[in-house]
């Protein structure tokens, strides 16, 4: 069975998709910290909804400052669409260790996605399904990031 085209399906189309195949389990975690930019994290959100709409699969998207702040998942295939007005939840201080701590308890293998601006506490160790830093507009330098991949918005 081919996975069909997120894009049509709230007209009732099912049209196939591009073939590209997606991962089992995707983490999209944002930073909600203060340093965090009100235009940043509208950038990282479109992000979040282009990725929903582009790839078939089960997204977890988490929203964390010193603590994870709210956790949503969607289902592959749901038709439910990420909400272009998002209620923040945080606005304190960045500390990453939850994320990886929620990760290692609930999604081991799961890749995942962290948007930041770098300036926190990092895990001294990386989770095992591998990270890709997706870096706003002010971030710290590269060098500070521990380990994963850096991309910058």
């Amino acid at each position: 069975m081919w996975p069909c085209s997120k894009k049509h399906l709230h007209r009732g189309l099912y049209l196939p998709s591009l073939g590209i195949e997606a991962p089992g389990h995707i983490i999209f975690a944002i930073d909600t910290s203060a340093s965090m930019s009100d235009q940043d994290l509208a950038e990282i959100f479109a992000e979040v909804r282009v990725y929903r709409e582009t790839y078939p699969c089960r997204l977890t998207v988490i929203q964390c400052d010193a603590a994870i702040q709210r956790i949503k998942t969607y289902e592959e295939m749901d038709g439910e669409e990420v909400p272009s007005n998002v209620q923040l939840i945080g606005r304190g201080g960045t500390d990453f260790q939850p994320v990886f701590n929620w990760i290692d308890e609930h999604a081991a293998g799961a890749y995942l996605i962290y948007a930041t601006d770098g300036y926190g506490s990092f895990p001294s160790t990386e989770q095992t399904g591998g990270v890709i830093w997706l870096l706003s507009k002010h971030h710290s330098q590269v060098s500070n990031f521990p380990f994963g991949i850096c991309v910058k918005i």
